[in-house]
């Protein structure tokens, strides 16, 4: 179906705003799914420069923590730990054809190097540099690695909101939904942002730009019936903690955890991926472009069951390699962009000596696993040794993304959520 004739598009500005959180309420009527948030993006009054960016992967999808679509007080959708969960969205981005986006070149979307043009450039703002300039001087940012910009008029972003609410990219249009409201959490942990220490801002003071949604309201509102169900597949999130592991207690006999899941009880889950966000960032401040929301990290001889409704879900002892965990991620889901490197907690040369010097080895594996059934009782069983870098040895959140089914029932203007 075509709305391209029956729409007015719509900008909307925020009831609230505040460095903390944002909310949009939207008048009742019909509206299509493709709703958009602009100018999305973060200022530093001394940002004069491009030594302070947003995450490689993320961009400015960094700054949204959390996300909530509410009808009044009824909550329809939301997703919660967001950096990390579009961090391995990112990842899943194939470079296939990476020569013939050259015409993108103004809008940043390109994976052509390109630049800043100056240090106060507005938005757009990009020129493609000469490819021994940028090898020479290092004054090119790749792919979206776009600057924090000194002011509101300069660099911001575009988010699609359907890219994080389930609930929106089921649908094509969005029926008369009373009360209908939008709530932003952010994150402006300025450690979570590459302060490039050749060059650093001394003391980052982040503000949130104030955004503005962009929504597509139908003209001539079709007829709705009294009782309407739409069934869709809600991400949600669940974190369990592993503490650090000890030595000499952890060197051979493994550290052991079973944590048992409260948020997937009584739902039909369709998968489950697990990711290990860090707790602390890398030690070496060139390294952290990689920053720790962007990274989930290796684990030596890490071994994970899951025992769904009290019997073991996978064969043997489980995942129990590296390589296993990357095959039942891809047997699950996209395969990922990424070096095999990342997903390894050492790596070594011909002699036997561990590689130091690469500072993406360890630092990305996930794992995900299809269930596809009611879960009644899950428990996540998980063992690692003490390792040989600080990331294998330190505490981290085990984060569990699992895919249920909800269904949003609508009557006589009330809303209300199953599973």
């Amino acid at each position: 179906m075509s709305l391209s004739n029956s729409t007015k598009t719509l900008l909307i500005d925020p009831r609230s705003h505040n460095n903390t959180r944002t909310e949009f309420r939207l008048d009742d009527g019909v509206y299509a799914s493709s709703i958009k948030l602009v100018d999305v993006g973060l200022t530093d009054a001394t940002a004069l420069s491009k030594n302070f960016v947003y995450p490689t992967l993320n961009g400015v999808m960094q700054l949204i923590k959390n996300i909530y679509l509410y009808s009044d007080t009824t909550l329809i959708d939301s997703l919660q730990n967001i950096p990390q969960y579009t961090a391995l969205q990112g990842l899943k981005t194939s470079n296939q054809g990476s020569h013939l986006n050259r015409d993108l070149l103004l809008n940043g979307n390109g994976f052509t190097i390109q630049s800043v043009d100056s240090a106060n450039a507005r938005a757009g703002a990009l020129a493609q540099d000469d490819l021994s300039q940028v090898l020479n001087a290092d004054l090119a940012t790749l792919n979206n690695q776009i600057p924090i910009g000194a002011d509101e008029d300069q660099q911001s972003g575009t988010i699609m909101l359907s890219d994080i609410l389930s609930f929106l990219e089921t649908v094509q249009v969005l029926p008369r939904i009373p009360n209908l409201r939008l709530v932003i959490e952010y994150d402006r942990a300025v450690a979570n942002y590459f302060n490039d220490p050749a060059d650093p801002i001394a003391a980052p003071a982040l503000n949130v730009i104030r955004p503005t949604l962009v929504v597509e309201q139908l003209v001539n509102e079709p007829e709705m019936p009294d009782t309407l169900q739409i069934p869709f597949m809600q991400t949600i999130v669940e974190r369990f903690t592993v503490p650090a592991a000890e030595t000499p207690a952890n060197d051979s006999v493994p550290q052991r955890q079973s944590f048992k899941s409260q948020a997937f009880n009584q739902k039909f889950v369709r998968d489950i991926t697990l990711l290990n966000s860090p707790s602390a960032v890398l030690a070496a401040a060139g390294d952290r472009n990689l920053t720790r929301l962007t990274r989930s990290v290796a684990q030596k001889n890490e071994i994970i069951q899951l025992v769904v409704n009290n019997q073991n879900h996978l064969p043997d002892t489980g995942i129990d390699s590296p390589a296993k965990k990357l095959h039942y991620f891809n047997d699950t889901d996209r395969p990922l962009n990424l070096p095999l490197c990342a997903a390894m907690p050492t790596i070594k040369d011909a002699s036997g000596n561990i590689i130091v010097n690469d500072s993406l080895v360890g630092q990305y594996t996930v794992t995900a696993v299809k269930l596809g059934k009611r879960v009644d009782d899950l428990r996540i069983e998980y063992q690692r040794l003490y390792g040989d870098t600080a990331p294998s040895q330190e505490a981290f959140t085990l984060l569990a993304y699992g895919k249920v089914a909800r269904t949003m029932s609508m009557q006589g203007g009330r809303v209300r959520l199953d599973y």
